[in-house]
Formats: structure tokens, C-alpha cells, sequence
């Protein structure tokens, strides 16, 4: 039987090994995350400075649009 070859020794060398590598995963994926975390927040901040630029646009566009349409009492804008 392999239990009866095993010594505590052996058991709590095993033991501290294993906490030491979870400890060790932990970590890792603790940086992974916060690596992870940056990323995703510069491409956040891209998309919404891409979404101010388009917005801008569209708005200079839709008031240069608006300022075109002038108001004349015989005509009807449907007209146009």
C-alpha cells in the first residue's frame, strides 16, 4: 500500500508545494486581470473619442444643415 510509504514529512512537503503553486497561480491571474483591465480600458477610451470625433461631425454637420434652411413665408420647406 503506498499510504504506508508516505511520511508526514512527505504529506506536509506536498502540502506547502500545492499552497505555494495556488499562491503562485493567484497571482498570475491577479496581473492577467489587471493586464486585462488596461486594455480593455484604452480601448474604451478609444471608441470614445472615436464617438466624440463622430458626434462632432454630426453635430457641425446637422447646424450647418440648419442654418442653410431659411425661412420663407411663400415657399414650404417640403418644397425644397
Amino acid at each position: 500500500m503506498l499510504m504506508g510509504l508516505i511520511t508526514k514529512e512527505d504529506l506536509e512537503k506536498l502540502r506547502q508545494e500545492t499552497k505555494s503553486n495556488f499562491r503562485q497561480l493567484k497571482e498570475e491571474n491577479k496581473t492577467q486581470i489587471l493586464e486585462w483591465r488596461q486594455e480593455i480600458k484604452a480601448d474604451l477610451e478609444q471608441v470614445r473619442k472615436e464617438v466624440e470625433s463622430t458626434w462632432g461631425q454630426s453635430r457641425r454637420r446637422l447646424s450647418r444643415d440648419w442654418r442653410s434652411l431659411k425661412w420663407k413665408p411663400n415657399q414650404l420647406w417640403i418644397n425644397r
